[in-house]
């Protein structure tokens, strides 16, 4: 239904496509019973709700990018507002990972700072509270790749196969990003 790009009526029922412009959103599919079969006239009151349903698919997905686009906004302005009263390294770790583990609901958000090629200290953690059993592990992890992220001066993502006790809800995906401001790397997320 969707290649022909028009309703299709067979012996099992009616099938309408779901377009907005080109792109193929959906088919509504309809099941009359044989005792309250659908008269052809109903082709064309279920062809302009497709058209409605295109509508209001399009309108949710303009509505969710602002409500990212305003979360997204409002992480920036918070993390500015928490950078700006950080005196110290120490207070600036975690005025940065907190908002960003709740703003990305990421299991654990992790900065480690890194000064003139070594690293410095322990790593600042945030991490959600059902994944708390599993902190050696995301520190393992942070520990093992960070050196990626860092060699190759980009994002480093890998797939997880499994992490903490068999049983325990696991991330599937890590993603280690170097920190550079002035082409100085200056730690890693």
């Amino acid at each position: 239904v969707l290649q022909l790009r028009q309703a299709l009526r067979r012996e099992d029922g009616w099938f309408f496509p779901v377009f907005q412009g080109r792109q193929g959103l959906g088919v509504l599919s309809l099941r009359p019973s044989a005792e309250l079969p659908l008269p052809e006239e109903a082709a064309e009151i279920f062809r302009l709700t497709c058209q409605e349903l295109a509508r209001r698919i399009r309108l949710d997905r303009l509505q969710a990018g602002e409500r990212q686009r305003v979360r997204q906004l409002t992480l920036l302005s918070h993390l500015g507002r928490e950078l700006n009263r950080s005196n110290s390294l120490r207070d600036l770790m975690p005025a940065a990972v907190q908002p960003i583990q709740r703003f990305s609901q990421a299991a654990c958000v992790l900065m480690r700072p890194l000064y003139g090629g070594a690293m410095l200290g322990d790593s600042q953690a945030e991490i959600d509270p059902i994944y708390q059993d599993q902190r050696a592990w995301f520190l393992e992890l942070e520990e093992e790749f960070s050196g990626r992220a860092l060699v190759g001066g980009k994002p480093f993502f890998r797939r997880l196969s499994m992490g903490g006790k068999r049983g325990e809800p696991a991330p599937t995906e890590m993603v280690i990003i170097p920190l550079v401001i002035q082409n100085q790397v200056l730690g890693v997320l």
